[in-house]
């Protein structure tokens, strides 16, 4: 349960994170999409968590509900951090890479993924801990098989309240170990010590 529960939350953050970053830095460079795609991303930031549960559940099959769930909920999140990274890329950088005939991809590469880094780990690091919880709770409602949210919807019918309290334990420890993981891939940056 744990397992499947742990696959679930990595596809999410994995899916919401290709698709956000993609988004983000489309909505940083180009003015025309942001006004586009900004409607968009705050609608689905505002959508409430039990709507779209209840929604994926009539569209989705059982195991889809969780990892459908987390990526519209880590999606924007994802997206307004890169979008602020974009934006916030030195234009004297631009303008000096202009200068030296380099082409918009290698601008992308070279200038405005490494500003954006910190920002999308900043979205990680949010990301994470909202993903255990929303994947959690659209398992507690869409009861798959193997799930800590199964898990716990089946203790709190049995009345099992130290189960339930095993179970949220073992979900809190998750989330902690994750943002563990994470901190310390962020003090470890090797793309800082390549640039010092």
């Amino acid at each position: 349960s744990v397992g499947a529960t742990a696959l679930r939350t990595l596809y999410g953050l994995i899916i919401s994170f290709l698709l956000g970053f993609t988004v983000g830095i489309i909505s940083g460079t180009y003015s025309r999409a942001d006004a586009l795609l900004s409607p968009l991303v705050s609608l689905t930031r505002t959508v409430p968590v039990m709507s779209v549960i209840l929604l994926a559940m009539i569209w989705f099959k059982t195991d889809m509900v969780p990892v459908f769930v987390s990526v519209l909920m880590i999606f924007p999140i994802i997206t307004a951090n890169v979008r602020t990274g974009v934006k916030n890329t030195d234009l004297k950088l631009h303008e000096l890479g202009t200068a030296y005939g380099l082409t918009r991809m290698e601008m992308l590469v070279e200038i405005t993924v490494p500003t954006v880094i910190p920002f999308v780990l900043a979205g990680l690091r949010s990301a994470i801990g909202v993903g255990w919880k929303v994947v959690i709770a659209a398992e507690v409602l869409s009861q798959p098989v193997s799930a800590i949210g199964t898990g716990l919807q089946f203790a709190q019918m049995n009345l099992e309240t130290a189960e339930v309290m095993a179970w949220t334990l073992v979900a809190v420890i998750l989330s902690w170990f994750s943002e563990l993981v994470l901190d310390f891939i962020i003090r470890h940056r090797r793309w800082e010590r390549a640039n010092v």
